[in-house]
């Protein structure tokens, strides 16, 4: 028996990484499967039965990726559903080409291309899945005499309205939205994984028991955009100036600065250059400043 159901919105399993974030296509890759390993140890902890929405594969004609997400899957230990996005559906077509031939060979997961309820094990909650190309229904009702229903919408844009039968509407948006309609909560609590700089969410999977449901951190935030590093990870030029020793000898006066020499200088410059936790554009300027300054104008006192 369920207890219930972990959603992973957008898991959008590939192998290259978008434009901007620091990692290569290959570290991406890695984040990736780590997210989604991590989302499947939290379903088998809880009990859980785990839902793909919003995007399983980046591409489903990239084969290379197929062995990574057999092996990912293997990991569940309830029932594993994939609710295939337009572009997965449309590869059905082509299934034997797809990681999603593979998967339907193998028994890995549930393929749900068409709207209606999941087959599940758990009692108290069922889910109803509306693909992104169909109207949401005017009334939903509940499936195996479960006392609360939720409906999944495959597309992240939406027109929120009362659904008869229906609490909460969950939407494949990779932004946060909450939105109440005549009684019916539309929601999205985010996605597995940032990838747009708009973004400020924390990588988290959407958890469903009963008439419970939140999200959960799946790992820690951090600064993956490459802008992001000069902004909010990298010290700038005054936090650089402070932490230089010899700096802070100038300050003190010519008496502490005819004891460096000039090897002191060179070890202090290229300490302070090659300091990465400093945005480079701050190291180039302090740079500039020894060459340039200390050593002409200041050359006296080395």
């Amino acid at each position: 028996m369920s207890e219930g159901f972990i959603l992973i919105n957008s898991a959008l399993i590939g192998r290259k990484k978008p434009g901007k974030r620091k990692e290569t296509d290959s570290q991406f890759h890695e984040t990736l499967k780590n997210k989604v390993s991590k989302a499947i140890t939290l379903a088998n902890s809880k009990g859980m039965e785990v839902i793909f929405h919003g995007g399983f594969v980046e591409n489903p004609k990239d084969l290379k990726s197929i062995l990574s997400i057999i092996n990912l899957l293997k990991m569940a230990d309830k029932k594993v559903h994939i609710l295939l996005n337009q572009k997965e559906r449309l590869s059905l077509k082509h299934e034997d080409q797809t990681v999603f031939g593979v998967i339907r060979t193998l028994e890995l997961a549930n393929l749900v291309d068409n709207d209606g309820f999941i087959y599940s094990e758990c009692n108290d909650a069922s889910v109803f899945y509306v693909s992104n190309y169909k109207e949401m229904p005017m009334y939903i009702e509940s499936s195996m005499d479960a006392d609360h229903t939720y409906v999944i919408l495959g597309s992240p844009t939406y027109e929120p309205r009362k659904v008869e039968g229906v609490k909460r509407v969950v939407v494949s948006s990779q932004e946060p939205l909450e939105e109440i309609k005549d009684e019916t909560q539309w929601i999205s609590l985010g996605s597995l994984v940032r990838r747009s700089q708009a973004s400020k969410t924390m990588p988290i999977v959407t958890t469903i028991k009963g008439s419970d449901l939140k999200s959960l951190q799946v790992s820690r935030h951090r600064n993956v955009f490459l802008d992001e590093e000069v902004e909010e990870s990298a010290h700038g030029l005054v936090e650089l100036m402070d932490e230089s020793a010899f700096v802070e000898k100038l300050r003190e006066g010519s008496s502490e600065i005819e004891a460096i020499t000039e090897t002191d200088l060179i070890e202090e410059v290229n300490k302070m250059t090659s300091d990465k936790k400093y945005s480079e554009a701050s190291r180039e300027i302090l740079q500039n400043i020894f060459k340039d300054t200390l050593y002409s104008e200041m050359s006296e006192f080395i």
